[in-house]
């Protein structure tokens, strides 16, 4: 994580350093900091790079679920879709989102989505 400090130290605009150094901070379990630089990256991600910005997003979403900021969660789910409907992991991350946060029937129809993207056990 040193590195990316330090090469933000030198470039504080970089989205990608950001994102690399959130995907370190989420592994070390420093969840809320590693939502804060997916903040960061996304927000100096250039519109073009759509794959970096769907992950950033994907992954914030993630993180948001661990410390149940369900809504927030969820809201960074449906951004990854706006992106890249055709993820399976996506829409099922928003169904365990949409699941936690009690409304079944949301849940239901990405979990089906999912499914209906790639038959899997893990999507079932």
């Amino acid at each position: 994580m040193s590195h990316y400090n330090l090469a933000l130290k030198y470039n504080s605009s970089e989205g990608q350093f950001f994102y690399n150094r959130a995907l370190v901070k989420s592994r070390l379990d420093k969840v809320e900091e590693a939502i804060e630089d997916y903040t960061k990256a996304l927000e100096f991600m250039s519109s073009t790079d759509q794959d970096h910005k769907y992950q950033a997003f994907f992954n914030k979403g993630i993180c948001l679920r661990r410390i149940g900021k369900l809504e927030k969660s969820i809201e960074d789910f449906k951004e990854a879709i706006k992106m890249r409907n055709d993820k399976p992991s996506a829409h099922n991350n928003l169904g365990l989102s949409y699941f936690e946060n009690q409304e079944f029937e949301e849940a239901l129809v990405h979990y089906g989505k999912a499914i209906s993207i790639e038959p899997s056990s893990t999507h079932y």
